[in-house]
């Protein structure tokens, strides 16, 4: 229950603060982004978004490396580029 909290203020915050797009994000959308960062064990990121996926920037990970998320529209990570 502890990390659903976490993750649900995680989301909520990252979408107000970083989210900026080609088209606006829904809620679901920033929730299920954070979950899938937050597996990778990196945090933050500002949200592009367009028809065939999405592209989150100023990614940091638990290496203290920034990086260049890349995730289709299932949400998979197709590329991690450091930044």
């Amino acid at each position: 229950m502890r990390s659903f909290i976490i993750v649900l203020a995680f989301a909520l915050t990252f979408g107000a603060a970083g989210a900026r797009a080609d088209r606006p994000l829904s809620r679901a959308e920033v929730a299920r982004l954070a979950l899938a960062i937050s597996y990778l064990g990196c945090a933050g990121g500002r949200i592009e978004a367009d028809d065939d996926g999405y592209e989150v920037s100023d990614v940091r990970c638990r290496d203290g490396n920034t990086y260049l998320l890349t995730f289709n529209r299932r949400f998979d990570l197709v590329e991690k580029v450091e930044d």
